[in-house]
């Protein structure tokens, strides 16, 4: 049999690995310990732009992070149930989702949030109503009028692809002769260019999805005076005259600063011929080449017609005192 103190150097041999399990099961069960989930989970839709938003957890123990699934009547009925990862809101730290390009056909979508905290996950948050595409509320579009002469331009803010502008437009006591126009989405502004001069033509307009074939109210009634079109003319007249007077105004400035440099250049700068004797000093060799020509002198000299005899006697003469010489 053991003794007390075998039994109690056994007891104290057992000690650190108890520990060590206690501290092991408390982390454990810190890990299973759940985080509170999001709350007020829902969405929020307008002109087709589609949110999910849901109330923060409370960030006493450290920061929170969301991720978001989705699911619709494809993962329901083709795929048992299963839900699909919003990539761009996995691990996120707002408590808003833009799963607009998730919710693309008009059938219902589920959405659901969890919330993680130091490791620890909380329960899956669901929306309490599945969510289709065709609930979005439009809004009643704000436009700007402007009378720019020659055109009248409504400005308007752009828009998602799937909703366009629908314009009507008419002259003023005159709603019979109305007419309608479209803004594609792509476009901000347009013209409308059928007016007539000295009138005041009114407008609304209305957005229109061609997805779920929905309108949204017609905006308030706007109206404006239009402007005498003859100003128009007088600005085209006045582009003229400065665009050929213009060129002319130049090539003038250009002559003057032409001429007044000139002037200028022979008031500092005056040309003046030098004297003789200044000329005689610097230049020796020209006035001895005038001297030497002038002192040339050639004699005249007579021609006298001679007959022929008396040209070969005169030869011979010549030649005999030639030889006499030698």
């Amino acid at each position: 049999m053991k003794t007390n103190s075998e039994a109690q150097n056994s007891a104290f041999m057992f000690l650190p690995l108890l520990l060590q399990l206690l501290l092991f099961s408390l982390a454990f069960l810190k890990v299973l310990e759940k985080v509170e989930g999001p709350k007020n989970v829902h969405i929020s839709s307008t002109d087709m732009t589609h949110l999910l938003l849901w109330s923060p957890v409370p960030a006493s123990k450290g920061p929170v992070n969301y991720s978001v699934q989705y699911q619709g009547e494809h993962e329901r009925e083709y795929k048992n149930g299963t839900w699909e990862e919003v990539e761009e809101c996995t691990g996120i730290g707002v408590t808003i989702c833009d799963v607009t390009k998730e919710i693309s056909s008009d059938v219902y979508y589920s959405f659901r949030v969890m919330a993680v905290q130091e490791g620890r996950m909380s329960d899956w948050e669901t929306i309490e109503h599945m969510f289709k595409r065709n609930q979005t509320f439009l809004t009643t579009p704000q436009i700007n009028i402007t009378d720019k002469t020659e055109f009248v331009r409504v400005q308007v803010k752009k828009m998602p692809k799937s909703i366009v502008y629908i314009i009507r437009y008419w002259q003023q006591h005159n709603e019979d002769n109305i007419k309608v126009a479209t803004i594609p989405w792509q476009q901000t502004t347009y013209d409308i260019i059928d007016i007539v001069e000295h009138s005041t033509i009114c407008l609304q307009a209305q957005t229109y999805s061609e997805v779920i074939h929905r309108s949204s109210n017609f905006s308030e009634v706007q109206c404006v005076h239009l402007k005498e079109r003859r100003q128009r003319w007088d600005a085209i007249l006045t582009a003229s005259v400065l665009a050929i007077l213009g060129p002319l105004m130049v090539l003038c400035v250009l002559g003057l600063l032409c001429r007044f440099s000139r002037v200028l250049k022979h008031s500092v700068c005056p040309v003046e011929h030098l004297p003789d004797t200044l000329d005689f000093e610097y230049f020796p060799e020209k006035i001895q080449r005038k001297t030497k020509e002038a002192s040339e002198y050639c004699e005249p000299i007579m021609v006298l017609s001679m007959e022929n005899n008396e040209i070969a006697g005169l030869l011979h003469t010549e030649t005999s005192a030639d030889e006499k010489r030698v």
